[in-house]
């Protein structure tokens, strides 16, 4: 499993997000708006799927447009049955 988080900026296009992520052969990446800490969301190859699905240009539909948020995060060795209670309570 890659250590590192990868991310993309708010205001990147679904065709820049899709290209990061064949680049770096993952299937998601984090969003972060420019100038804070916290991520915004996340992109996934089915978000982009189903946007061009739904007629939208990935040349200009940016990711934020169609990212999963807010995230749901965990810290490492957080118990499973925990991480999954809150998957289940968020219905993700």
């Amino acid at each position: 499993m890659p250590s590192d988080v990868l991310e993309i900026a708010e205001d990147a296009t679904l065709q820049a997000a899709a290209k990061g992520m064949a680049d770096a052969r993952v299937n998601s990446l984090i969003i972060r708006p420019k100038g804070e800490e916290e991520p915004f969301g996340i992109s996934t190859s089915p978000d982009i799927v189903e946007a061009i699905a739904r007629n939208q240009d990935p040349a200009s539909t940016l990711v934020h447009q169609t990212a999963a948020a807010p995230l749901v995060v965990v810290t490492p060795g957080c118990p499973f049955a925990y991480a999954a209670r809150l998957l289940k309570r968020g219905n993700l």
